[in-house]
C-alpha cells in the first residue's frame, strides 16, 4: 500500500525545472519587494510566494498551520530554507540566461509561438480561461510564465550544444582502458596481444569417440541449438535445447598498457568523442555551479508577513502526538531495502543501455532526459525533444517512488525502461492525461549527477 507523504518538493520539482523564471522586475507604481537580486537581475518575493502557495493551493490540508509545519518538517525543510531553495534554483537559470546572452544567442520568437500554439492544441485548450486553468495546473501562472521558461530552456541548451570538454592524457588513458572496444573497427594492441594469447591455449583433449558424437549433433541440429541425450525408462533420447545468450563480460585493459602516441590520430580523436559524450553532463553541471559560484548574489531577509510562514514548534507537537499516522512519511524508495520493497510490489527495471559515468545514488541530485507512456502506447509527457533535463534528488520524494528505486544505480550515459504499477505511481488518483489506477511505461536516460 502507498504511503501518504509531503508532495511538497515534487510540486516544486517540477514547477522550478520546468518555469516560473518570469523575474523580470514588474511594472508596478509601487516597489515590489526584491527577494534577491543576481548580478542585479531581480527576484520579486512575489514570484517565491507565488511558487509555493501555488503547491500549498494542491492540498486542502495545507492551510492548516499545523499540517504545513509537518509537511516542510517531513521533507526536512523550514520556511526560510524552502524559500532559499527557490532562490538557488531561480539564480542558477538567471545566470544561465545571462551568460547565454552575453555569448551572443538569441532566442527565434517565431519558433516560441509555434511550441505555445502546439502545446495549447496538445491540451486541448478550447478558449483562453481553458488555456490559464492548464497552464496553472503546472505551476505556470500565466502565458507569458510559459513563454519565460521556452525562452530559458532553449537558451540553457544553446549553451550546452556549444559547450566543449576535453580529456586530459591521464583522463583519456583511464577511459581507453576500461573501454577499449569503444571506437568500431579499431582493437586496441594491448587487447590484440590478448586475443591471440587465447588462441594460443591448446583446446581440451578429446577422444575420438567424443569428437565423432559432437561432429553428428552438429549436423543434425539448426544453428543456434543443441541437444541433449535424456534417459527415461530406459529408452534413451534426444532432446533440443535452445542456447540462451551469454552476457559478454565488459572488457578492459591495464592503463600502463595504453600507448597514446601508438594509436592512430583519426582513432584517438573518436576516443576523445566517446569520451566527451560520457562526461559533458558532468562538466556542463560543474561549469554551472562555477557560473554561479562567480555570481554576485544578495539575498534579502525573508519578511515575516509571507502566507507560507509557520512556526515549526508545530510539527513537534503533531509528531509527538500518539494519534499521529504512523505512516505519514514513506519509505525511502532509493535505499536498498527501499528498491526491494519496490521490486516486490511490481517495479521493473530494465537496463537499456549501461552508462559509464558516474552513479546516482541516494542522496544524488540527478538530471534525466525522459518519456513516459501508458500501456496503450499513449505518450503523457516527455521531456526530450529539446527540452532541458529534469533534474531532481533521489530520496526526498521529489518524485513518485516507482522514479525514486527506478533511478538509482543509473550511470551517466545510461538508458532504463520502467514498468512502474499504480501503487508505485500515482495510484487512484486521476491527474491530466493520466487514468486512476494506470501502470506507467517510462524512458529514462541519465544525463549527469551533480
Amino acid at each position: 500500500m502507498k504511503k501518504t507523504r509531503l508532495l511538497l518538493v515534487a510540486a516544486l520539482g517540477l514547477a522550478l525545472i520546468a518555469g516560473l523564471f518570469a523575474f523580470t522586475a514588474c511594472q508596478s507604481t509601487s516597489s515590489p519587494q526584491v527577494a534577491a537580486t543576481v548580478n542585479g537581475t531581480e527576484i520579486l518575493e512575489q514570484d517565491i510566494t507565488d511558487s509555493i502557495e501555488s503547491t500549498r493551493s494542491r492540498s486542502e490540508e495545507y492551510s492548516d498551520p499545523t499540517a504545513w509545519a509537518q509537511a516542510l518538517a517531513a521533507s526536512d525543510l523550514t520556511p526560510e530554507t524552502l524559500r532559499q531553495r527557490i532562490i538557488d534554483e531561480k539564480a542558477q537559470q538567471i545566470v544561465l540566461i545571462q551568460e547565454a546572452e552575453a555569448q551572443g544567442y538569441t532566442v527565434d520568437e517565431a519558433s516560441i509561438d509555434e511550441t505555445v500554439a502546439q502545446t495549447k492544441e496538445t491540451v486541448g485548450a478550447a478558449d483562453d480561461d481553458a488555456w490559464v486553468a492548464t497552464l496553472q495546473q503546472y505551476d505556470y501562472k500565466d502565458e507569458q510564465a510559459y513563454r519565460d521558461m521556452l525562452v530559458a530552456s532553449d537558451l540553457s541548451n544553446q549553451l550546452y550544444e556549444a559547450y566543449t570538454v576535453e580529456p586530459t592524457d591521464e583522463e583519456l588513458i583511464d577511459f581507453i582502458a576500461q573501454n577499449p572496444t569503444a571506437v568500431e573497427g579499431y582493437t586496441l594492441p594491448a587487447l590484440e596481444a590478448q586475443n591471440a594469447t587465447a588462441e594460443e591455449e591448446p583446446p581440451a583433449t578429446e577422444t575420438p569417440e567424443d569428437t565423432a558424437a559432437t561432429e553428428d549433433a552438429a549436423a543434425e541440429t539448426p544453428e543456434g541449438e543443441e541437444t541433449a541425450v535424456v534417459q527415461e525408462d530406459g529408452v534413451v533420447t534426444e532432446e533440443t535445447l535452445i542456447e540462451e545468450p551469454v552476457a559478454e563480460e565488459p572488457v578492459t585493459v591495464l592503463a600502463e598498457d595504453v600507448d597514446l602516441s601508438a594509436i592512430p590520430e583519426d582513432t584517438l580523436t573518436q576516443f576523445k568523442e566517446k569520451w566527451s559524450e560520457a562526461n559533458k553532463g558532468i562538466a556542463f553541471q560543474e561549469w554551472q555551479t562555477e557560473l554561479v559560484d562567480n555570481a554576485d548574489i544578495v539575498v534579502n531577509d525573508m519578511p515575516e508577513d509571507v502566507p507560507y510562514n509557520v512556526d515549526m514548534s508545530l510539527a513537534e507537537t503533531a509528531e509527538t502526538d500518539p494519534a499521529a499516522d504512523p505512516n505519514e512519511i514513506s519509505t525511502d524508495y532509493s535505499s536498498p531495502e527501499g528498491v526491494e520493497s519496490a521490486l516486490a510490489q511490481g517495479l521493473v527495471i530494465v537496463d537499456d543501455v549501461v552508462g559509464e559515468g558516474e552513479e546516482a545514488l541516494p542522496g544524488s541530485t540527478v538530471q534525466v532526459h525522459y518519456t513516459g507512456t501508458l500501456e496503450d502506447g499513449t505518450v503523457f509527457d516527455s521531456n526530450v525533444e529539446g527540452d532541458e533535463p529534469f533534474s531532481f534528488t533521489l530520496g526526498l520524494g521529489n518524485v513518485i517512488d516507482g522514479w525514486d528505486a527506478g533511478v538509482v544505480g543509473m550511470k551517466v550515459g545510461g538508458t532504463r525502461s520502467l514498468t512502474i504499477p499504480p501503487e508505485l505511481g500515482y495510484g487512484a488518483t486521476e491527474r491530466d492525461r493520466i487514468p486512476a489506477n494506470s501502470t506507467l511505461l517510462f524512458t529514462v536516460e541519465l544525463v549527469s549527477v551533480g
